[in-house]
């Protein structure tokens, strides 16, 4: 059994041991439940190469996810939020004034430019799918936001990369790609990802707001090795009290109609990724990746009471040598508190 496999079922035990103990503890203590009174999140996200006009490189994903009640000021937890605590807990700030379990599904679409050819493309980046849920923590405390969470899923055929291409191209009248039996072979995918942002209020008492979202971050995995940051920079009328492109970070307490534009600038420090390198275990199709790539992005957001609606259009660098197109995609964002 290899090391991949030993921890992936220890994270499994894991979580059925919570939840027994759990349930053993119910007698002296009743969790009110993750929903709650207090407000939950929900975060679907669509991306897509055909909002830039493309079909290479990162082609399309999906995800949806959830965050839950503030859990930071509970006496009794569910069993998932004690586990979460106890695994993750770790990488955030002591006292928090939010705490939220982060939880979630997502499914991404790699291939290369060229379409037609069913063989072995040496000179562009195989073809590749990954599905995996995501199981984490998000702190907040005062202007900074921490999240420490885990991806655990599937690279290669298990994915089913090519069904949903199939599927999304034939809802979007696109052909299909011919090469998907040179796909990078099954493996499970484990990954760790840790992120700190802050919000630093540039004009509060304007009628037009500024602010600025700076990031940093990493993982750590066989999926992707890299440490990255970045910063956003909003601009509008009434900005919320969140942090901007974070995922499930919806505002606190605000009402009403708050549109607003933002622009962000990021880095990324690359030492491992999978889509490029090829499976981690065994021979497959690599190309030689750079190691240091940039990504700016444009957007619109709007709040509509609860509601966040976003547009973000994605630029990056070149990933690797000899890529013939600089990749962009468009990222569509639904973010809805209860």
């Amino acid at each position: 059994m290899s090391a991949v496999t030993r921890l992936a079922t220890l994270v499994v035990v894991g979580i059925l041991s919570s939840a027994a103990s759990s349930a053993r503890a119910q007698e002296a203590c009743t969790p009110e439940g993750l929903f709650g009174s207090r407000p939950s999140t929900f975060n679907f996200r669509y991306e897509n190469d055909h909002f830039a006009g493309q079909d290479q490189g990162y082609s399309s994903g999906l995800r949806w996810q959830f965050g839950s009640r503030d859990v930071a000021h509970e006496a009794c937890d569910p069993g998932s939020v004690t586990l979460a605590k106890h695994l993750l807990g770790w990488a955030l700030p002591g006292n928090p004034d939010e705490l939220n379990l982060l939880a979630g599904v997502e499914h991404q679409v790699y291939t290369p430019t060229d379409r037609l050819r069913t063989d072995v493309i040496v000179d562009d980046r195989p073809y590749a799918a990954w599905l995996f849920t995501t199981w984490g923590l998000r702190a907040r405390t005062g202007n900074q936001l921490v999240r420490n969470y885990v991806n655990i899923g599937v690279v290669g055929p298990a994915a089913g990369g090519e069904q949903v291409q199939n599927f999304i191209h034939h809802i979007l009248g696109r052909p299909r790609f011919n090469g998907w039996n040179n796909q990078l072979h099954n493996e499970l995918g484990l990954q760790w990802v840790y992120d700190h942002a802050y919000r630093i209020e540039l004009s509060p008492q304007s009628r037009l707001q500024i602010d600025a979202v700076p990031h940093w971050g990493g993982s750590v995995g066989n999926v992707a090795t890299y440490a990255e940051a970045g910063s956003e920079l909003r601009i509008g009328p009434h900005l919320p009290d969140d942090f901007g492109r974070i995922p499930a970070s919806a505002a606190k307490g605000e009402t009403g109609l708050r549109p607003y534009f933002f622009a962000s600038l990021d880095g990324r420090l690359v030492l491992h990724d999978i889509f490029l390198d090829g499976n981690t275990f065994g021979d497959s199709q690599s190309v030689n990746k750079k190691s240091v790539v940039g990504e700016y992005a444009l957007g619109v957001a709007m709040y509509i009471g609860n509601m966040k609606v976003s547009f973000t259009r994605l630029h990056r660098t070149r990933e690797f040598e000899g890529q013939k197109e600089l990749p962009s995609y468009g990222s569509l964002n639904f973010t809805q508190s209860f």
